[in-house]
């Protein structure tokens, strides 16, 4: 899809890139006063179950999963 170079949010302007080997599950947040953040994203058509599952997962401090290792698990075990 066209991704815009800048958004406007709340009377500030986002700076948009995009990286060809970044996961698709994943949205990383840069901010100079934060720092990062990586963001899961899941699906729309996910179901409720398992995107609880997955939010959960995404949430356990120190985890060393990725999002990309988050939704290949929810695919596999798919409960």
């Amino acid at each position: 899809p066209v991704v815009p170079h800048t958004v406007p949010v709340a009377g500030r302007v986002l700076h948009v890139g995009w990286f060809t080997e970044q996961d698709p599950d994943k949205l990383i947040l840069l901010s100079y006063t934060v720092g990062r953040w990586d963001l899961l994203v899941i699906p729309p058509e996910t179901a409720p179950a398992a995107a609880a599952r997955l939010m959960a997962a995404a949430a356990i401090p120190g985890s060393v999963l990725t999002a990309g290792m988050l939704m290949a698990n929810e695919a596999t075990i798919g409960r």
